[in-house]
This record gives C-alpha cells, sequence and structure tokens, in this order.
C-alpha cells in the first residue's frame, strides 16, 4: 500500500528526472518502488509500467505543492519579529542569507498576543531539501539566542 503522499513525490520525481507528466494512478508502480513498498527488487533490473496523463492542471499544481511539503523542500512557519521599521525587512534579509527563497509571507498584528510592538510573520519558503530546513531552523534558533531582537520567536506550521 501507498500513500497520497508517495504517490504525490512519485508524480514530481517522474516529472524532475524524466520529464514525464503522468496522473497518479498511472504513477502507483514507482510510488511503491520509491516507497520500499515491493520486497525483493534490490539489484534487480525492474520496468514500471507508466500509464495515464489525465491530470488537470490545478490538480498538479497541488500535487506539486504536496510532493514539495512531504519532499521537505516546501515549509510552513511563523516568526514573531519587532513591528518596529526594518522588522520584516531584517527577516527576509536573514531568509535569502540563508538560500531559502520566500513562496508566500503573511503578516499578522491583531492576533499576535506577546508584545503590542511585535508582528507575527507567517512564511512559506522553499528550501532545497531537510538540511537545509534544518540549517535555516538553527540559524532562527541562533539569533533568538543572541538576544538581539531581530527575532522574538518562532514557531511551526507545517515544518515536521
Amino acid at each position: 500500500t501507498v500513500t497520497e503522499n508517495d504517490i504525490a513525490i512519485a508524480v514530481l520525481r517522474l516529472m524532475e528526472t524524466e520529464h514525464v507528466v503522468q496522473e497518479g494512478a498511472g504513477a502507483v508502480g514507482v510510488a511503491a518502488v520509491l516507497a520500499g513498498v515491493i520486497s525483493d527488487i534490490k539489484g534487480k533490473n525492474v520496468a514500471v509500467p507508466l500509464c495515464g496523463g489525465n491530470i488537470d492542471t490545478t490538480v498538479l499544481g497541488r500535487v506539486i505543492d504536496r510532493a514539495l511539503v512531504s519532499d521537505e523542500r516546501l515549509a510552513r512557519f511563523s516568526v514573531v519579529v519587532s513591528d518596529r521599521p526594518g522588522g520584516i525587512a531584517r527577516l527576509t534579509r536573514i531568509v535569502a542569507d540563508a538560500g531559502a527563497s520566500i513562496k508566500e509571507i503573511e503578516h499578522e498584528r491583531a492576533w499576535q498576543q506577546e508584545d503590542l510592538y511585535a508582528v507575527e510573520v507567517i512564511l512559506t519558503v522553499e528550501v532545497r531539501g531537510g538540511d537545509h530546513l534544518r540549517e535555516l531552523r538553527d540559524t532562527f534558533n541562533e539569533i533568538i539566542a543572541n538576544n538581539d531582537g531581530t527575532i522574538i520567536s518562532w514557531g511551526s506550521y507545517r515544518v515536521e
């Protein structure tokens, strides 16, 4: 048995490595191989038939996003920063200097309860993978430990 995430990753891998657009049902065999569900194939030549490219473009976009999340290449988290001029700019500079790319950014003042002069920033970022994501986390934690006021706190939305 394979999960929806396994299938999404299979569709993404087929697009990235084979330049093939494949619907989910047709990528189940590849998903099973990638997820390690099929035993006794190590060291063997294995053919996995691909069938069906009938995937709607809006569905394909969602599949790609879910696969990137499962692959730890797309993450969402919140960061509380100073609401003084330049606070959000410093945060985006930290993310850029870490080599991550901001895909979405939202800031929230009304529901942020930590400090009247702070703002919660919700970021969706693209990173190279799990190691890169952990480096970004370590950077945030180091800045918080230094207590220079740039980052007050941060938390996970969709970071495992």
